[in-house]
């Protein structure tokens, strides 16, 4: 069984959080997030991911995408805002057990940029790049299912 993930697309006015990820020869970048563990719901487990791996609180504002990959797994993504703490303060296992899995790097930066950025998964870095572009405002996109094809 595939574990569910959950991921934040965090706006703040015209900029987005990001994780800028090296791992050997690849460099990418990943919205923050990361696998629902036993007995959490989503927000709790978004929620524990944006301290851990960033060092805020967030705000949950509401569900905006559903991706499903090819293998049926699916990531839950949410518009959130920042509620307090400091960006790149975080101290979850990304930057203690996993030292080997590569580099974690938060970071804000304006959104315009993200477009010529490897953000993963692709598909939802085009479908918010469009939406956002095209509603002018995060919270004013709506629901939809992205699937990799």
């Amino acid at each position: 069984m595939n574990k569910l993930r959950v991921r934040g697309i965090i706006v703040d006015q015209q900029e987005i959080v990001l994780i800028h990820r090296m791992r050997g020869s690849d460099n990418y970048y990943v919205f923050p997030g990361g696998g629902v563990e036993e007995g959490e719901d989503l927000e709790t487990a978004l929620k524990r991911e944006a301290r851990e791996e960033l060092g805020i609180d967030i705000k949950m504002l509401r569900k905006v995408y559903t991706f499903i990959d090819k293998d049926d797994s699916r990531q839950e993504f949410y518009v959130c805002s920042v509620a307090g703490g400091k960006i790149g303060t975080g101290k979850g296992p990304e930057f203690t057990e996993y030292k080997d899995r590569g580099t974690y790097s938060p970071l804000k930066l304006p959104i315009r940029t993200m477009r010529n950025l490897n953000v993963l998964p692709g598909e939802i870095k085009d479908r918010f790049y469009d939406d956002f572009s095209r509603f002018g405002d995060a919270a004013n996109i709506p629901y939809s299912e992205v699937r990799r094809v």
